[in-house]
Formats: C-alpha cells, structure tokens, sequence
C-alpha cells in the first residue's frame, strides 16, 4: 500500500481541485452547446473499429510515416 506525506496528499488534492474545476468549465460549454442535427452516432462498429485503429493503435502515423511508427 501507498503512504502519501501530507506534502505529497496536500499537491495531489490541488492537482486533483484543478482538474476537476477544468472538467466543470468544459462540461459546462457540452451543455450549453447548440444541438447538431447532423450528428448521428451510427455506424457504432465503424467508429469504435477506427477510434481503435486511428487513435489507440496510431495506424495514420504508422502509415504515413513508417520511421517514425517504429
């Protein structure tokens, strides 16, 4: 188990404030934001097997450039 020192506790608890009043003020705009009519979800599979692909897997810098994926 992990032992904080109260330093330690007492950054942790202001990096941990910060974030979260960082997340209200994003939240806040989410919801305030006009409705897209555009926007749909669907194809589910699609966008997870992309997400996937693109973003977790970094396949466009793989492809593009090859060194650099490596």
């Amino acid at each position: 188990m992990v032992h904080l020192t109260g330093l330690e506790t007492a950054i942790f608890v202001v990096c941990l404030a910060a974030s979260a009043y960082g997340f209200g003020k994003v939240w806040h705009i989410v919801r305030v934001s006009k409705k897209d009519p555009e926007f749909d979800i669907h194809p589910v599979g699609r966008r997870v097997k992309t997400f996937v692909w693109e973003v977790l897997l970094q396949g466009k810098v793989i492809q593009q450039r090859p060194l650099a994926g490596f």
